[in-house]
């Protein structure tokens, strides 16, 4: 998930439990609180994917490649059989004036219209980041190839100026930390997932949402458990 299936089956007394929950301690310790927000939705994201869709595998990983910056490109990528899914997390906290089911609609709609403009802008860069993180991603060199090639062919489009979103799967996941005395209902997510289905901006959508009381819990376990390693 943070490395790698590559880079752990390669190395993985180096790639340990305790050495890689350091290591995010690291990225995360430093980061001013919407940037700590955003790491634990991702994070969260990456975990409930993977429980929720026992057939989707990472075809990204959560480190940024190069350093301990935010990642740059697609939030997070996976891979569904012959096909791939491009996510879009937006978070936030509960405005005083809204209820969480209006504040977890707005999330939605943001994560649906900044996904939208990454797919269809002229940004070949966010497709060779995604490109990149294939070859750590993932051990089988088929497997690699296939995907590798669907990327490539969304780096083509975006260089052509041809990019569109319609031709993509997308997971729209918005992440709300706020009181859950006020919980989000399950039917406001369905209605807004099906408000995007009927406007048929992409091939297929994930809708997916979640809420805790506050980031700070996931931060302060990842402290504690980095000071335990």
């Amino acid at each position: 998930m943070c490395h790698g299936s590559s880079r752990a089956e390669l190395d993985g007394e180096f790639y340990t439990y305790n050495s890689t929950i350091k290591e995010f301690w690291e990225r995360l310790k430093e980061k001013d609180p919407p940037k700590k927000m955003g790491m634990v939705a991702e994070f969260l994201t990456h975990v409930l994917i993977l429980e929720i869709f026992k057939d989707f595998f990472p075809a990204s990983v959560f480190f940024n490649l190069e350093e301990r910056s935010v990642k740059k490109g697609f939030d997070l990528v996976f891979k569904n059989k012959a096909e791939i899914w491009i996510t879009e997390i937006k978070s936030g906290l509960k405005n005083t004036t809204d209820t969480s089911n209006d504040r977890i609609k707005e999330l939605i709609s943001i994560a649906k219209r900044d996904i939208k403009e990454k797919l269809k802008e002229d940004r070949s860069t966010l497709w060779q980041n995604a490109v990149n993180h294939v070859d750590i991603a993932l051990v089988q060199s088929d497997e690699r190839k296939a995907i590798k090639s669907i990327l490539m062919q969304g780096k083509t489009a975006a260089l052509a100026g041809t990019a569109q979103h319609q031709n993509h799967n997308v997971v729209l996941v918005a992440g709300l930390f706020a009181n859950v005395s006020d919980l989000i209902q399950d039917t406001t997510i369905k209605m807004a997932a099906q408000a995007i289905r009927n406007e048929n901006i992409f091939k297929k959508e994930i809708v997916i949402a979640f809420q805790k009381n506050t980031f700070e819990t996931v931060v302060n376990f990842f402290e504690s458990e980095a000071q335990n390693a």
